[in-house]
């Protein structure tokens, strides 16, 4: 077995370990920094590594027709994707946002099917209709429970889930033409321009040398560990292991979130959490067992 090989599924843990405490560290920066902030932060600092490696790594040449595509998935998959997490993140739990964002493979595969470029099995599509009755189950346990910003925060990160489902299919004939390291470079560095240009006021009002430690390591923590590590590592693993298996590992990261919100921010599971994300992850296994996607490989829900 090459090395390579030995490494996937330790690299795979990494990947769910690192997207799922994006929630919790997210929520600890979220009490010295504006949602806003905190998402431009996450977006520029993760640009600017990304882009070296885009050119230090690959150096491929990007003609202007594919960097106008490029700036177009990085509005889907970076600069909504991130700002409407974090904003998200900031009005509910962690738990509720991180069994939210397991519906990216649901959604990816609905995308991919509306758009003609999957076949939506039967099985498939009894997975995504599970999965979003999961979802109702969820967003209504927040409404009956009066739970106002809550259900606003829930609704945010759905959408955001759409949002990145819509960047992996459309993501699809550009990932054919060139490595992940230019996309994910050339995408967060137009998703920083675009993320800055809402995030400059919220951004100005900050008094960084004010921020409590608690909330600069949570900040690091975000951009080091949630967004770089994660975003390469899972393109490391998707190289090297099948699509079903790399999306199969989805399911890990309710469950780190949930492991760590408890203790530390004192959240609970709920019947309506545990049933409603009981029907997602059960949709989701239906989506990811039904044989070999022919679409683009379903990244680890990144958030």
């Amino acid at each position: 077995m090459a090395s390579g090989d030995r490494l996937v599924v330790p690299a795979l843990l990494a990947v769910s370990f690192s997207f799922a405490t994006m929630a919790i560290a997210g929520k600890i920066a979220l009490t010295g920094l504006p949602p806003l902030a905190l998402a431009g932060v996450r977006v520029a600092s993760a640009a600017v590594v990304l882009l070296a490696a885009a050119w230090f790594v690959a150096r491929e040449r990007v003609p202007r027709a594919d960097l106008a595509r490029m700036a177009g998935l990085a509005f889907l998959g970076v600069t909504v994707n991130q700002v409407l997490f974090i904003q998200g993140l900031s009005l509910t739990g962690a738990i509720p946002a991180t069994v939210l964002v397991a519906t990216i493979p649901a959604f990816t595969l609905l995308v991919a099917g509306v758009l003609g470029h999957e076949k939506l099995t039967a099985r498939r599509g009894f997975g995504v209709a599970v999965s979003f009755t999961g979802v109702v189950v969820l967003l209504g346990a927040s409404a009956v429970g009066g739970l106002g910003t809550s259900l606003l925060g829930d609704a945010l990160i759905l959408v955001n889930a759409l949002s990145y489902s819509f960047y992996l299919v459309l993501s699809r004939p550009v990932l054919a033409r060139y490595s992940p390291v230019t996309v994910v470079g050339v995408t967060f560095g137009f998703g920083a321009l675009f993320t800055l240009a809402v995030s400059a006021p919220s951004l100005a009002t900050v008094d960084w040398a004010a921020l409590p430690r608690d909330v600069v390591l949570a900040t690091g923590w975000v951009v080091l560990v949630s967004t770089i590590l994660a975003y390469g590592l899972n393109n490391w693993v998707l190289r090297r292991a099948p699509a079903s298996t790399v999306a199969s590992y989805v399911y890990l990261q309710p469950l780190i979130a949930a492991a760590l919100a408890i203790p530390l921010f004192g959240e609970a599971l709920t019947p309506g959490i545990l049933a409603g994300g009981a029907l997602i992850l059960g949709g989701v296994a239906l989506v990811t067992r039904d044989g070999r996607p022919k679409a683009a490989p379903l990244p680890a829900a990144p958030e």
